[in-house]
């Protein structure tokens, strides 16, 4: 859910956005925004029709594992500037 930061007012809902819970959420610009999940994965939204325009899965290539472990969640992301965006899994 989009909501007006300052009024707490309602302004737009997106289904399904994530397969499981969101962790966390920052903001790109004023006009985009980045959410990871416990779904592994981290998704960038246009704000204004909350419409993905970018998606990142982690894959950790050196060992198999279950599809969703949860060490393996990701937990924390931040923009860093307008090129790199940083999540962190569980596992580090």
């Amino acid at each position: 859910m989009l909501c007006d930061g300052l009024t707490g007012e309602k302004l737009d809902k997106k289904e399904n956005a994530h397969e499981m819970g969101i962790m966390k959420c920052d903001w790109v610009d004023a006009a985009e925004f980045v959410t990871c999940s416990s779904d592994q994965t981290v998704r960038v939204f246009r704000a204004h029709d909350i419409k993905q325009i970018a998606f990142f899965y982690y894959i950790r290539l050196m060992r198999v594992k279950e599809a969703k472990d949860i060490s393996e969640m990701q937990v924390c992301v931040n923009v860093g500037d307008r090129q790199n965006i940083f999540s962190l899994s569980l596992s580090g």
